[in-house]
């Protein structure tokens, strides 16, 4: 894991919970499978493709490039 990965990771969470989500309703809501994004939220992003990244957005009502920014 490294540095990107880890801010994405947070974002995610950050952004998930506010949306009151779990970790299973966002990955289903943005067609992801459940495995999948529970690595990305936990920093291991490198399975996720540029389109999951907009269907995470999307599911989150959320710009894109929102994901990409450390809430820290």
């Amino acid at each position: 894991m490294d540095a990107r990965g880890e801010a994405l990771g947070r974002r995610l969470r950050v952004l998930r919970t506010s949306a009151g989500l779990d970790p299973t309703e966002l990955a289903a809501a943005a067609g992801l499978d459940p495995a999948t994004y529970r690595r990305a939220e936990a920093g291991d992003p490198a399975t996720l493709t540029y389109l999951d990244l907009v269907a995470l957005a999307d599911a989150l009502a959320v710009p894109a490039d929102s994901l990409l920014a450390d809430p820290a």
